[in-house]
């Protein structure tokens, strides 16, 4: 079922661009991993050496008004200890753009991806990776439809509708789904200042498990927006405003140990903020750094509430030449629940919120060897810690190792 939306979806954002000449990139990508506790267990730590093996192949075109990119990549991962734990992972994206008027742009993405074991690797860029201390196949798609108009000189009108899908077999993990939409309006008071307003909703929807029951949150949210530009080295955003978020729990009987419980059939009302703050400095044509602080609602990741996700994340980066390529970066993020309903049944405490804590370090550096050749060694520390066991323990920490080589192939068109 999940293929069949994903490959609905993308055909979608291929079918206007089928006639323009189309441009074929492909790589190979081989790891070589170390993982000090490859199973993420808080209590059984487990090391292991993997290796795996990632082809990558990407077509699009560009016919300057219509635009589209297709991409598809799966990750084979081969463990020397214990072969159970070998799996392949499935990604695919896919976006358009079309410019309706010289004013007017539609742009649509869509990520796919169907992963056997969500392991710290598989992070997603803005982090909304569930916890998961196990094997298992879970399925995740993204899509979004933006639309941006140009109503004067100094007027932006930005839309966008987007939706969340999550689905796993894993026991303890809540399938979900999300729907948002947002509309914001930037006015540019001069060269280096733009300030904005606007607004948007989220639903989110959870289903039933065997000792939860399935609820439905509401989120509305207002916000305004300050873009500041010093010079031509620092870039400041600051973004916030209050959010209403409602929950509706569903209403079951299951039995318990000391006969027919009754579950959920609650409701709660919250009134919080959502904001983001992200400073970005330029100190060289070769050395960038960034701040970022978020908070908002988190998209579907299968713990079985809504919850409000604070990040905080430092990024710099170096190109001292065209050969060498530096980074480190350090990220924490802080995930708890809105709302304190019931989250449990038979055995589990009531009124238990969601909260989940982690601190992760990397650095990375990346030689280009020849024209076609990079190798790049990179190195990973993480640490983690949920407080919630309806959604397992997910405390764990972790080193990671990894020497990387990617060849990457000449393009050429079709």
């Amino acid at each position: 079922m999940g293929f069949t939306r994903a490959i609905a979806a993308l055909l979608v954002l291929l079918l206007p661009g089928v006639s323009a000449a189309v441009e074929v990139n492909l790589s190979m990508q081989q790891e070589t991993k170390f993982d000090t506790n490859a199973q993420r267990s808080g209590d059984d730590e487990t090391s292991d050496v993997s290796f795996r093996f990632i082809p990558y192949g990407r077509v699009g075109s560009d016919d300057g008004k219509f635009a589209w990119r297709l991409s598809y990549q799966p990750a084979l991962e081969i463990f020397v200890r214990d072969s159970d734990d070998n799996f392949l992972s499935h990604f695919a994206g896919g976006e358009a753009s079309y410019d309706i008027t010289p004013r007017t742009e539609l742009t649509a993405l869509n990520n796919f991806s169907v992963v056997q074991a969500l392991t710290e690797d598989d992070i997603s860029s803005d982090n909304s990776t569930s916890n998961d201390t196990e094997r298992d196949t879970i399925f995740r798609n993204r899509a979004s439809l933006a639309l941006r108009h140009i109503i004067t000189s100094r007027w932006v009108s930005d839309t966008n509708v987007s939706h969340n899908w999550f689905e796993a077999d894993r026991d303890n993990a809540v399938d979900s789904n999300s729907i948002a939409a947002l509309q914001s309006f930037n006015y540019r008071l001069d060269g280096s200042n733009t300030i904005g307003v606007g607004g948007g909703a989220t639903f989110q929807f959870f289903d039933n498990t065997d000792v939860q029951p399935g609820s439905d949150t509401q989120i509305y949210r207002v916000f305004g927006s300050w873009i500041r530009q010093f010079g031509e080295t620092t870039n400041v955003l600051l973004r916030g405003g209050p959010a209403f978020i409602r929950t509706e729990q569903d209403s079951r009987t299951t039995t318990g140990i000391f006969g027919p419980e009754n579950l959920g059939g609650n409701s709660d009302n919250r009134i919080t903020f959502f904001a983001e703050a992200n400073i970005t400095q330029r100190w060289t044509d070769t050395l960038t750094s960034s701040v970022l602080y978020n908070r908002s609602e988190d998209t579907a990741n299968g713990l079985g509430a809504s919850t409000i996700a604070d990040r905080v994340t430092f990024r710099t980066t170096w190109t001292p030449t065209d050969l060498w390529d530096l980074s480190i970066r350090g990220d924490f993020l802080n995930r708890e629940s809105p709302s304190n309903l019931d989250q449990g049944g038979a055995g589990r405490s009531q009124s238990e919120e969601v909260e989940s804590r982690r601190w992760t370090v990397a650095g990375r550096v990346a030689r280009r060897l020849s024209r076609a050749i990079t190798m790049a060694v990179t190195a990973r520390y993480s640490d983690q810690d949920t407080e919630n066991t309806t959604v397992g323990s997910g405390s764990f920490d972790n080193f990671v190792g990894i020497l990387s080589f990617r060849y990457d192939f000449d393009p050429f068109r079709l």
